[in-house]
């Protein structure tokens, strides 16, 4: 009996140590730069794309990203067939054209989020 109760001290003693260095272990890894596998390029640890290719390097995150993108396009293709289906797409469009809305618009649509804004209410 008290071998029983020494072994399973020594087991649970032996799990703490073993939870410990995996912890320690995973923030290490945490830390550790993350290769490109498109370029070789080396970068930050909490980088989810290439900072010289572009490419992805966290799959999770550009598949989240890939189902925003999804999502708004979608949403974008509703609205113009509503608009469409109720007759209303040509007022539509004027209303945008008469808000100066053109720039704007035509970000949306080509995903073009790589210039900031026009900072002025009037595009040229």
């Amino acid at each position: 009996m008290v071998a029983e109760i020494h072994n399973d001290e020594e087991q649970r003693t032996s799990a703490e140590g073993d939870a410990r260095n995996n912890d320690r272990t995973a923030s290490a890894d945490a830390l550790i730069p993350v290769q490109c596998g498109a370029c070789g390029v080396f970068n930050p640890h909490d980088t989810d794309y290439c900072t010289d290719c572009g490419i992805a390097t966290n799959l999770t995150a550009a598949y989240a990203q890939q189902q925003a993108h999804r999502a708004r396009e979608d949403l974008n293709a509703t609205l113009v067939n509503l608009l469409l289906q109720q007759g209303l797409l040509d007022d539509a469009i004027h209303a945008a054209h008469d808000a100066h809305l053109g720039d704007t618009l035509r970000r949306i649509a080509t995903n073009d989020f790589t210039k900031p804004p026009p900072t002025d209410s009037v595009e040229r």
